[in-house]
């Protein structure tokens, strides 16, 4: 069985992030030997989905169902985007805790404080992902126990743009 090796990661800021577009077709069926291309949404042709942080996640689990998502980007007030939420966090026990916690209603749950926070999203930059397999985003995912990776191109003014 081949082994996979993990690749760099990119710490995100907020300040120097703007984002591309849209998604092409994934495959059906994903080998560990696929490249990694092959698997990732990319934002190069259209907007990516978002939420504001503001917004409650009842409103973040339809905006998905809508769009066929799983995830969503998640913007501040200024348009930056500030974290990602995935279904799996709105429909996981982290909700239930803040309902018990905070004793609020559902409805009352706003995005921010259920989303992965940006430093927290695993991101790689495009150079890596170009020349790496399925396998090693696999492994990358799994040694940092995360679910969902940011590519990203680093622009000459240092700014990092998601693709």
């Amino acid at each position: 069985m081949t082994k996979y090796e993990t690749i760099d990661t990119l710490p995100l800021d907020i300040n120097t992030l703007s984002l591309y577009n849209q998604p092409t077709q994934q495959p059906d069926l994903v080998h560990l030997d696929d490249p990694a291309k092959s698997v990732m949404t990319d934002y190069t042709h259209s907007k990516p989905s978002t939420i504001n942080e503001n917004d409650n996640i009842n409103n973040a689990l339809l905006e998905m169902k809508v769009k066929n998502v799983h995830t969503l980007l998640v913007e501040n007030n200024h348009g930056r985007i500030v974290g990602l939420i995935a279904s799996e966090d709105i429909l996981g026990e982290v909700p239930i805790q803040i309902i018990q916690d905070r004793r609020i209603k559902r409805s009352d749950i706003e995005v921010k404080l259920v989303m992965i926070t940006l430093q927290k999203i695993i991101a790689f930059n495009i150079d890596s992902v170009s020349v790496s397999r399925v396998g090693n985003i696999v492994d990358t995912l799994k040694k940092h126990s995360q679910h969902y990776a940011l590519v990203i191109d680093t622009q000459t003014d240092k700014s990092k743009q998601i693709l």
